[in-house]
């Protein structure tokens, strides 16, 4: 991912929530870089359980039967450096498990995952799917059944779904053959009044929304 590219979700997802009452306070990327598996990585190490944290985030990982709230199998990932679409340093799962990773606010925060990339191992289109909970496992997005890497080119995704619950995302039912990079997440401090946006606030946002389309389509031409 480009630092362009990560700049754009970035500001973007700051406006969003800001129009809605919070607060974007801490931006996080995970890379699965540098020391992450108890020292240095090495293919099939298991990533450190609690790899990209924040102050405001807890991040953890599992593999899981299925998808859902199913059967857990492992309470780590996996790593491995080169080999999915051109992605350099990703996380996978267990053979014929659902991989997944947990975002979990505390109390005075919620998260938005903007963002995440996905290949296919060994360097091949794979059928995948990507689900999006919240931190209670209840469906907030489902993306049904993809395929992710055609023409040897990783995909990325970008759900910008905000919970005070929690994220959880997962991918499978496959998650050996697919493996994910780049995710961003935001933690936005929740308004303590806990009020409704205005109504003028709803049509500010819908304002700037049209003019990103306007202007993503005169770019086009």
């Amino acid at each position: 991912m480009s630092l362009r590219k990560f700049t754009n979700i970035l500001a973007s997802t700051f406006f969003l929530v800001g129009a809605l009452g919070l607060q974007p306070v801490h931006a996080a990327l995970l890379t699965f870089d540098g020391n992450i598996c108890g020292g240095v990585c090495g293919n099939g190490s298991l990533i450190d359980a609690n790899y990209g944290s924040t102050a405001e985030v807890a991040v953890s990982y599992a593999n899981r039967a299925s998808a859902g709230n199913t059967a857990l199998q492992s309470s780590q990932l996996f790593f491995w450096g080169p080999d999915y679409n051109k992605l350099t340093n990703v996380a996978y799962g267990g053979s014929g498990q659902v991989a997944e990773i947990r975002l979990i606010p505390d109390a005075s925060h919620s998260v938005t995952l903007g963002s995440f990339d996905l290949g296919g191992w060994l360097q091949t289109q794979r059928d995948t799917q990507y689900t999006v909970y919240d931190g209670l496992y209840q469906l907030l997005f489902s993306s049904g059944s993809i395929t992710v890497g055609i023409g040897n080119v990783a995909n990325s995704f970008a759900p910008g779904i905000t919970s005070n619950n929690g994220i959880i995302l997962q991918f499978g039912p496959d998650a050996f053959n697919v493996g994910i990079d780049n995710i961003s997440f935001t933690a936005n401090r929740l308004n303590p009044n806990n009020t409704v946006p205005e109504p003028g606030t709803i049509l500010l946002l819908a304002a700037a929304l049209l003019s990103f389309a306007a202007t993503r389509k005169r770019k086009a031409h």
